[in-house]
């Protein structure tokens, strides 16, 4: 830890604080695994006297915070990783209570999930090195959903990506699926669409292990085989509710159609379009901000087309500046909480030697129907680059350069730095959004 973040949380006594708790919590946790290898071969009287010494483990983990105000305990709890909060539950009996009907709190989950939004993640996936000589589907199995975290400690100069993995829940749910699948998120749920094969939709939270396999919309039983055209995924903060839109022709000779389901009814239902032309989303490319989910349409001409999760209809926003003139299909972003399309200029080769930069201005009016964009940046000129894929933040631009390597431009700094990437071999799949943990639960209300 640099010098600033030690002196930052000595200043800091609820930093402090949280920290203390992370630790005691890893040591209850290294205590409760050696008492059960213990337990393991013991009599079932012994197992009762070890069993009393966890007790006095919870007690002590009790009367750590027995002490604090409800509410500062209630802060410093919802700053903790969603996994190391679970765990709390094997303290002591009573702590298992509190934890239970604390993560079943509306008003905590939504606290939990504003102060994990400063700790976000960017993804990928792809194979790991292991001890074989060559890496079989089992491999590629056990390091398929790769999560990788740009730390912003640059000591050194460097961006350090940090390894970490999703539940293999996530893994299982996706090799049940068929090869087309496409990935969503919203505060923490991934969303899991079999897009052509059989239209399997599944949600999932990995950081509380749980999944839900969604009804199938009623179009899609009737059109197995062919595709839904677009999906999005997101939250409705009017109804406090999440849902899934699919659209799509399912038949050339009646209108276009488009179902929502939502959590909360765990139901779908047909709902008016609005839209008259034939929309084509681009492949892996839309963002979600806010309350609407945007898709880049390629045909028949560029344009957006959006969807409001509140009042569920379709929009299309014409695309800012001359989308024409790019010499690559636009690239559907987030930049500072707002939708941004980036275009990309290249050289006769075909690599990219600048970058533009829009900005949708507040988002997309309803009320006005139109909405207006501001471009905020020129970022070149660049050698031999290849692709924009999406800002990890405010100041940072993930690229792939001539060779493949992921690179971070500093759009302030105008700064490229490489990343390596340590234990992930082949090519790396981008998924293109940012993961927060959360305790959200996909189950709907109890």
């Amino acid at each position: 830890m640099s010098k600033s973040k030690e002196v930052a949380d000595e200043e800091n006594p609820l930093a402090h604080l949280v920290t203390s708790l992370q630790l005691r919590v890893q040591e209850l946790e290294a205590e409760n695994a050696k008492l059960s290898s213990q337990l393991s071969n013991c009599t079932c009287s012994e197992k009762q006297k070890k069993h009393g010494s966890s007790a006095v483990k919870g007690e002590k983990m009790a009367r750590l915070t027995c002490s604090l105000p409800e509410e500062l305990l209630v802060e410093i709890l919802s700053r903790l990783p969603p996994e190391s909060l679970l765990r709390m539950k094997c303290a002591s009996k009573s702590w298992y209570v509190f934890i239970k009907n604390l993560v079943k709190d509306p008003t905590f989950v939504a606290k939990h999930l504003r102060s994990s939004m400063s700790s976000t993640y960017t993804l990928f996936s792809g194979y790991h090195f292991c001890n074989c000589d060559v890496i079989t589907p089992k491999c590629s199995e056990s390091a398929f959903s790769l999560v990788g975290e740009l730390s912003d400690d640059n000591l050194d100069d460097q961006i350090h990506f940090v390894t970490k993995y999703l539940s293999p829940l996530l893994i299982l749910l996706e090799n049940y699926f068929s090869d087309t699948v496409e990935r969503y998120h919203c505060d923490g749920i991934f969303c899991i669409v079999d897009i052509f094969r059989d239209h399997n939709i599944a949600l999932c939270n990995p950081a509380i292990k749980e999944f839900r396999l969604l009804p199938k919309p009623s179009h899609a039983l009737k059109t197995r085989g062919v595709g839904f055209r677009g999906v999005g995924f997101g939250h409705d903060p009017r109804a406090n509710d999440y849902k899934v839109v699919v659209f799509g022709y399912y038949d050339l000779l009646k209108p276009f159609k488009a179902e929502v389901y939502t959590l909360t009814t765990h139901s779908w239902r047909e709902i008016g379009s609005g839209l008259d032309v034939d929309c084509m989303p681009g492949a892996d490319n839309y963002a979600y901000v806010k309350g609407f989910f945007y898709w880049f349409i390629w045909h028949p001409n560029y344009m957006i087309l959006s969807f409001d999760m509140c009042n569920e209809a379709f929009q299309t926003i014409v695309m800012p500046g001359d989308a024409g003139s790019a010499s690559q299909s636009p690239r559907l972003t987030v930049w500072n909480e707002s939708v941004a399309v980036i275009y990309s200029f290249c050289d006769d080769e075909g690599y990219v030697l600048s970058f533009e930069i829009w900005v949708m201005d507040n988002g997309y009016d309803s009320n006005k129907g139109s909405c207006s964009w501001n471009k905020v940046r020129t970022i070149g000129p660049l050698v031999r680059m290849a692709e924009a894929l999406a800002f990890r933040n405010d100041d940072e631009l993930l690229i792939y350069n001539e060779d493949g390597v992921l690179c971070s431009y500093n759009i302030r700094s105008k700064k490229l730095i490489e990343i390596d990437i340590h234990k992930v071999a082949g090519t790396l799949q981008f998924w293109s959004f940012s993961y927060v943990k959360s305790l959200v639960s996909v189950q709907g209300r109890e």
